[in-house]
């Protein structure tokens, strides 16, 4: 395809070039604990930015309020953050689930691990 040509070009080019200054290897690999925090916030933000737009295009913040805490001052902007924390945290909650149970599948299926009798 298109990208392997530009890659090998790219490789051709560097070793037809001895004077080229090297490229730094990117060895800035992310820890596994920084991975699953980022599979599962990345996402679950998405998901809370796209409820947040969906929900608030339809209820008025201040009419929610006034429905549930009307002894609350609570302008319009916090009622659309608290939604959005709100809808974050579930989805989180959803993706953190999510991330458990593919982890605990993982660590299953591994070689030795069989849990069948």
């Amino acid at each position: 395809m298109f990208t392997a040509s530009l890659a090998e070009a790219a490789v051709a080019t560097r070793s037809n070039n001895p004077g080229a200054v090297p490229e730094p290897e990117d060895d800035r690999d992310w820890s596994p604990l920084a991975q699953d925090i980022a599979i599962v916030a990345w996402p679950s933000f998405l998901v809370a930015a796209t409820a947040t737009m969906l929900f608030f295009a339809f209820i008025d913040p201040l009419a929610l309020r006034d429905a549930t805490f009307p002894s609350w001052n609570i302008g319009r902007q916090a009622g659309y953050a608290i939604g959005f924390f709100f809808f974050w945290a579930v989805a989180a909650g959803a993706s953190g689930v999510t991330l458990y149970l593919r982890e605990t599948t993982r660590r299953r299926r591994r070689p030795g691990n069989d849990p069948r009798p």
